[in-house]
């Protein structure tokens, strides 16, 4: 997405990622290295528990900022090694009061990336990511369509983000610019989906289409079709018209 449909989303998504901000619990967060890379936050509440596991996890100093950090031991010196004896410590915790999280173990994993995602220094379970707050990726499909199928095949192949103009008008009197959609064509329609009311979390509320986090070993279109057909129900064979419409950091 490009030009003042960027600006959009990049002012959207500094509201909502507020983590960093002043007053957040990110102050009080112990940073986490593998190797030399600094991976992931943790909560303070974590870390002595997680440090009783030496074989696993030690304290260590943050080359930054000389504060106390948790590394992962040096020892643990490639992905399997890694990949399993985090994958061990987490499975002797999730009985544990301290860790809720590890209550929702759901044996899919999400890797733990450097080098702009170009190398994985071990994979980790879903429910075990909020843990180590390591980076995690998700992928969201957004479904629309035309009211009396006015969309021509151009538009089919490019996607919604090249048939929305989007402007940016800033007014002088506010601290914070306004967001204008211009352009968009009234016979527009979004599908949007209703949570189980079994689900854990949010259940009965409004969602996009289907969304899930990225797995391990899969490309984010293969996540996407994968989230499509187990949540929406979309048969694969519609999903040759998805597109990937930008990327949200």
């Amino acid at each position: 997405m490009d030009g003042h449909g960027s600006l959009v989303w990049k002012m959207l998504t500094q509201k909502c990622n507020n983590f960093f901000l002043s007053g957040s619990t990110s102050e009080v967060c112990v940073k986490f290295f593998v190797d030399k890379y600094f991976v992931g936050l943790i909560h303070p509440e974590f870390c002595g528990t997680l440090l009783q596991h030496p074989e696993v996890f030690v304290e260590g100093l943050d080359p930054s900022s000389e504060k106390p950090c948790v590394r992962l031991n040096p020892n643990l010196t490639n992905f399997a090694e890694r990949t399993a004896a985090v994958e061990n410590v987490m499975r002797n915790l999730r009985d544990c009061p301290s860790f809720p999280s590890l209550r929702g173990w759901r044996n899919e994993h999400y890797g733990v990336f450097v080098n702009g995602r170009t190398e994985a220094l071990l994979s980790v379970e879903r429910a075990a990511s909020r843990v180590l707050g390591v980076n995690r990726h998700n992928v969201h499909i957004t479904g629309y369509t035309f009211l009396n199928g006015a969309m021509s095949s151009a538009e089919r192949q490019t996607g919604l983000s090249d048939v929305l103009d989007m402007n940016l008008e800033e007014e002088e009197e506010e601290n914070e610019p306004e967001l204008k959609l211009s352009n968009v064509p009234r016979n527009l329609r979004l599908w949007i989906a209703k949570r189980s009311l079994s689900r854990p979390k949010h259940p009965g509320l409004l969602d996009n289409l289907a969304a899930g986090g990225l797995t391990y070993g899969l490309t984010v279109m293969e996540c996407a079709k994968k989230e499509s057909m187990e949540e929406a129900g979309i048969p694969e064979d519609l999903l040759s018209s998805l597109r990937p419409g930008g990327c949200v950091r």
